[in-house]
């Protein structure tokens, strides 16, 4: 029976608050009474003859109050939408060095397919040489996209 009344008063609390964050009430009392069939009913006005109990009660909110939370909440608003834009633009970041970085190895392996078809001297130094040089390219390459996905 003690699941049940834990269960119903968690219910309870749901719809109160609910009720008060979409500014349903302003002002007053909540009250709670048990009908009939045994269901809790949670009301702002009980009818009359019914032994209800208040349960939560509610201040006026002044205008400038109520000014004073609308900016706290645009606000808030704002610095999600900034956050967001900003996560959204670093995965784009990610993105592109990601792409950048496996073009990177695919040139690798090519020129190392290149250097190993080569004939003569030269032509198999030209490859090497560009060996050399796209290894320190896809080392920076990496260490960007390191740095990129550390980002928060």
């Amino acid at each position: 029976m003690s699941l049940l009344k834990a269960f119903i008063m968690t219910i309870s609390c749901m719809v109160i608050a609910s009720v008060y964050a979409s500014g349903g009430v302003q002002a007053g009392t909540i009250y709670e009474y048990v009908d009939r069939d045994g269901s809790v009913i949670l009301t702002d006005s009980p009818p009359p003859g019914v032994k209800a109990r208040p349960v939560q009660k509610f201040r006026d909110i002044s205008d400038a109050e109520k000014q004073e939370m609308d900016k706290e909440k645009s606000l808030q608003t704002q610095k999600f939408r900034e956050s967001d834009v900003k996560r959204r633009g670093n995965e784009e970041k990610v993105r592109a060095a990601r792409a950048e970085y496996e073009q990177a190895l695919k040139d690798e392996q090519q020129y190392r397919a290149n250097k190993n078809q080569a004939r003569g001297f030269a032509n198999q130094k030209h490859w090497i040489n560009m060996l050399e040089e796209q290894g320190k390219e896809i080392e920076e390459k990496k260490k960007k996209l390191r740095e990129l996905e550390s980002e928060p």
